[in-house]
């Protein structure tokens, strides 16, 4: 028997105490995916996404993650990271995205000024459906 919102749920016959496990063991989001019977995320993005083994965001140039070697990936912690993207080769020029983890808050200016919308994770192969409208963001936070 289990414990849920106050009543007893028969889940089966065996109890955890009575199963020979030891540890339980966290593992990553690819693992996860895989084992759940999704693709892995390299695998996913493989001809669009050329940057590194784990990002929080990609964003790309075109709709429909089509501009391969145009892609721009990002890292953060909660509430970190200035991701302005005045002087960088990047500002006004996403249409898609891919938001792996975390929810991002999108900007039309540096400084997280003149707020477009949120995403949370998901595949937006056109921003203006998200709400958010192509070559205008500036700025990235991730807020949760």
């Amino acid at each position: 028997m289990s414990n849920i919102n106050n009543q007893e749920v028969a889940m089966n016959d065996k109890t955890f105490s009575e199963f020979s496990c030891t540890a339980i063991k966290e593992i990553g989001d690819e693992a996860a995916a895989s084992c759940s019977g999704g693709a892995p995320f390299s695998h996913m993005f493989s001809k669009s996404y050329t940057g590194g083994r784990n990002p929080d965001v990609i964003l790309y140039r075109e709709t429909g993650m089509n501009s391969e070697l145009n892609n721009k990936t990002f890292n953060s912690p909660i509430g970190d990271g200035h991701w302005d993207f005045e002087g960088n080769n990047f500002n006004d020029v996403a249409s898609s995205a891919v938001v792996v983890r975390g929810t991002w808050e999108f900007f039309a200016d540096k400084d997280y000024q003149g707020y477009l919308g949120t995403l949370t994770p998901g595949i937006y192969p056109d921003l203006a459906q998200a709400g958010i409208p192509h070559d205008q963001v500036s700025s990235i936070k991730r807020v949760h």
